[in-house]
């Protein structure tokens, strides 16, 4: 055993410094580094057991997974299923759905993750009466008033409106009746926040599926799923190992970038004490997971002290660390590894298999409480026969959002009869449908004048079908006024 592992340290450090190189990771390269260090990697397809890679969670650090496809494609192992949870949900789902490594990174590195990770929308798709808001120095915070009179907070901080649309385009925007159906089988995992119970996503609308696996409790809103109410994965299985074991694996290829538990000296406040129960919580499911994994398998953990859960604007980095952890794996992956020609074909029929959209066969729209869904399928037009428009979907989708009455309006696409089937999920806010907001202003001219304001709004919506709404407001300060008006949305 001392003699193994020695090889493979010493392996592993060569392989650290030509990876530092940066010349050694061409097309053909690794397998013939490996070829000519005696290690005989190649395996035939009819041989070879079926593997099964497992992409945890881990926010932002999730962005390594990109960095590790990368190498096992270039080392030419192939997948035959794959589970993620979290952002290794997403990581998974994009790739099961047919897109390559290339294209994640290119689109992780260059997404705009500040905007993503906002609820705002340009300013130019608000309405006008919105924008005549702006005058009235309101603050972020709206809070809602039940028609009880119960005053009522947001259920999460964070709208996931625009990340949804993310996914739809690194997903083809296609739909498939099963996730077995994907170029590879695929599995999310999201947690029921009801009972803590493991929630495996197997079928349905991929993009639902990442979302439900990826809403942190309190950040994003929970998802909505039969009966279930699901938020993310972690909380029950951040490193679902025996989910791909009992999907197709002989073999695991496991990626664990989860943030470690914290030293006690770092333990110094409440928000890294908050931090570290997290981090205790997700490391008691992390580890009979780990605990399971075989000599056949492989552990990849990519050393991200430094690279936080947040840190989406350093993508770059995060994945040249996952590059990095998996090239110091391929004495142990290089057994599965297959010969050229035969990789080639196995890619070759995994790309030939992505995901695509499909004609729109039919429109629907989930019941609401409040708001008529006739005027809403009407705002987004959608043409039937024809696969989804989905820059102009996208579009009409965002104004309609913009008018401030959903919390989240989502939708899903499924298979009907080989075409597609729209479902809207409009999200009615649920501190609604009466709104108050509070604004603050003041001024000086450096001469003696300085004017202030202090003004409250209440919003009142959907008084009628078409979205009519009131809004009375009242300042005090420097000048008194109250001013009272209506419109409507959908007229």
């Amino acid at each position: 055993m001392g003699y193994t592992f020695g090889k493979i340290q010493s392996f592993n450090n060569r392989m650290r410094c030509m990876f530092h190189a940066r010349g050694f990771l061409k097309k053909s390269g690794i397998i013939f580094l490996l070829a000519v260090m005696g290690l005989s990697p190649l395996v035939s397809a009819s041989e070879r057991p079926r593997i099964g890679l497992v992409l945890g969670g881990g926010g932002a650090r999730g962005l390594a997974h990109i960095g590790i496809l990368k190498v096992l494609e270039e080392a030419r192992i192939p997948i035959d299923c794959v589970v993620g949870t979290s952002i290794g949900s997403l990581v998974a789902g994009a790739y099961a759905a047919g897109r390559t490594p290339a294209e994640m990174e290119e689109r992780a590195t260059e997404a705009n993750w500040d905007d993503l990770l906002s609820s705002n929308l340009p300013r130019q798709l608000s309405a006008i009466r919105k924008k005549q808001d702006d005058k009235l120095n309101l603050v972020g915070i709206e809070l809602g008033l039940k028609d009880s009179g119960e005053v009522a907070l947001p259920s999460a901080a964070i709208s996931t409106q625009k990340i949804e649309l993310f996914l739809r385009e690194m997903t083809f925007g296609g739909t498939v009746s099963s996730f077995d159906a994907l170029a590879i089988p695929y599995r999310a995992v999201a947690t029921d926040i009801e009972n803590g119970e493991m929630v495996v996503l197997k079928d349905g609308d991929i993009v639902t599926a990442m979302r439900a696996s990826m809403a942190v409790p309190g950040l994003f809103p929970a998802v909505s799923h039969g009966s279930r109410l699901l938020v993310d994965g972690g909380l029950a299985r951040n490193v679902p190992v025996d989910v791909a074991r009992s999907l197709c694996a002989d073999v695991i290829i496991a990626v664990d970038v989860g943030a470690q538990p914290l030293n006690r000296e770092d333990i110094n406040s409440i928000l890294s004490t908050a931090d570290q129960y997290t981090r205790l919580m997700v490391a008691q499911n992390v580890k009979p997971q780990l605990d399971s994994l075989t000599l056949r398998d492989i552990l990849i953990t990519p050393n991200l002290a430094k690279l936080s859960s947040s840190d989406f604007k350093r993508g770059k980095d995060l994945i040249s660390k996952g590059e990095e952890a998996a090239t110091l794996s391929l004495y142990q992956l290089s057994k599965y590894a297959l010969p050229e020609a035969e990789y080639k074909a196995w890619q070759q029929q995994r790309l030939a298999k992505k995901m695509s959209p499909q004609p729109v066969q039919m429109v629907e729209v989930t019941p609401m409480r409040n708001i008529n869904p006739d005027v809403l399928k009407e705002a987004v037009d959608v043409r039937i026969g024809i696969p989804l428009e989905s820059d102009i979907f996208h579009k009409r989708l965002s104004e309609v959002y913009a008018r401030g009455d959903f919390s989240q309006l989502d939708y899903e696409l499924t298979e009907h009869g080989g075409a597609q089937r729209l479902t809207l999920i409009p999200i009615e806010k649920d501190w609604g449908p009466n709104y108050l907001s509070f604004g603050l202003g003041m001024g000086t001219d450096f001469e003696g004048n300085n004017p202030y304001s202090l003004t409250a709004m209440y919003r009142r919506t959907w008084i009628n079908s078409l979205g009519r709404s009131g809004r009375p407001h009242l300042g005090l300060g420097t000048r008194w006024r109250f001013s009272q008006s209506f419109t409507s949305h959908y007229n």
